[in-house]
This record gives C-alpha cells, sequence and structure tokens, in this order.
C-alpha cells in the first residue's frame, strides 16, 4: 500500500507461505504415522447383491464378491445363522465343501436373517494384505486378548488376558473409544476399526512394516481366531 518495496515482501511472504503448505501437506501424514498418532483410513463398505425369495420372510439371499483381503473364510467357519449355499469360481458353480477357502474373486451366495446381513457385511470388510505394507487382521470386539496373544505370539501383560478387546479399550479410554485408537503389545498394535454405542465391535491387528515378514505366522494365528470364534455366538 505505498510501502517502499511492497512488491518484494508481497513476494517473500507469497513463497514463505506456498513453501510451507507443501512442506506440511506431505510430512504431516509422515510425523503422524511416526508418533503413532495417525488415523486408519475408513473401513470400506462391501458390494453386496440381494435377491428376493418368493414367500420366504424369514431369511434372506445375499452375494458377495470375494476380495483379495478376505482370508480364512470358509463355511464351517460361518457364525450359526448364516448358511453358505454355493461359490462361483472362475465361471463355475461349487458347493460349500468343494469351494473350501474362499479365494479372490469368487462369488459367495449365504442365506440369513435379514436382521443380520450387517453383520455378515463385516466378514467381507477386510483390508487387502500387502507385505511391506502394515498389514491389518480384522476381528470382532468380544474375542480375549489372552486369546489373540496366545495365537499370535503377542506379550499380552496378565492382568489384561481376560480383557476382551472392547473392555480393554474401554478401561483405557474411560468409555470413550474412537476408530484409530491403538494398543501396542510388543511388534503388533490392536487398533479401534468400529465402534457402536460407546463401544468397539471391530478392531484389527496390525502388523508393523519391519514385521511384514511375518505375514505366514499371522494368517495361521487368523485362521485358528476364526475357528475359536466358531463357538462363540457374541463374536460376530
Amino acid at each position: 500500500a505505498g510501502l517502499p518495496g511492497a512488491h518484494t515482501y508481497f513476494n517473500i511472504a507469497f513463497i514463505v507461505v506456498v513453501t510451507s503448505l507443501l512442506l506440511h501437506g506431505w510430512t504431516l501424514a509422515l510425523a503422524a504415522r511416526r508418533l503413532d498418532v495417525a488415523l486408519a483410513d475408513p473401513l470400506r463398505e462391501p458390494q453386496r447383491f440381494e435377491i428376493d425369495l418368493p414367500g420366504q420372510s424369514e431369511h434372506e439371499l445375499v452375494a458377495y464378491p470375494v476380495a483379495a483381503g478376505t482370508v480364512g473364510i470358509r463355511a464351517d467357519l460361518l457364525p450359526d445363522w448364516a448358511r453358505m449355499v454355493l461359490v462361483v469360481r472362475e465361471g463355475k458353480v461349487l458347493g460349500p465343501e468343494e469351494a473350501g477357502l474362499l479365494l479372490a474373486r469368487d462369488y459367495v451366495y449365504l442365506l440369513t436373517p435379514p436382521q443380520r446381513v450387517h453383520q455378515l457385511d463385516r466378514l467381507f470388510m477386510l483390508e487387502e494384505l500387502v507385505w511391506g505394507q502394515d498389514a491389518a487382521f480384522p476381528f470382532a470386539g468380544e474375542i480375549r486378548l489372552g486369546d489373540i496373544g496366545e495365537l499370535y505370539g503377542l506379550p499380552i501383560p496378565l492382568r489384561d488376558q481376560d480383557f476382551t478387546v472392547a473392555a480393554a479399550f474401554a478401561d483405557r479410554t474411560d468409555d470413550r473409544p474412537a476408530p484409530g485408537m491403538r494398543i501396542v503389545f510388543g511388534h503388533a498394535a490392536i487398533e479401534v476399526r468400529q465402534v457402536e454405542n460407546g463401544r468397539v465391535t471391530l478392531a484389527a491387528l496390525r502388523l508393523e512394516r519391519e514385521d511384514a515378514g511375518r505375514g505366514t505366522q499371522f494368517i495361521q494365528g487368523f485362521l485358528r481366531l476364526a475357528r475359536k470364534g466358531r463357538n462363540q455366538s457374541d463374536t460376530f
């Protein structure tokens, strides 16, 4: 505004502001990850196709395309209220026993009570496992920390072993858990993925980047945990 060198000052200030924005933009996420305060990306809703069954109101036929991250699902690992009907794999129609574990690009058809469909969605809302990046193994909030520690080789303190995941986060957050919060145990962390009515209903065991080579052990643990959860109706 008529000051000597005002144009020069404006240019300098403009460059400083733009440089600051650029630096903050690409360093903010890196700093958040290093400080372990970064929130996880929200879970993507799974694709689901619903098929009307004439004269049938107690059950609904639903179909899901199986994503690459949906591991450890087969007919005998489903909750009691869901029944796998058939699997379409590479254009072939297979029965549940013949199909075995679901593979990426399968289409699976299931019978389920209409009010349970949203719970079934969770099984097909898993993240893609890419070794060399952070890997996540999801499970329900009612799984005991002691079971997780035993199956995955995590150092769970004795005082925490009888806590469920939901109870552990409630205890540490004064009953105010939120998606993205973590509890670290050794080489992995349990992270909140979904909260309903103030209680954790879905969590994920995150394998840190430098331990990505332990992927096979973690998948085996995930499958054992899924079998264990078969007998716990409130797990799903």
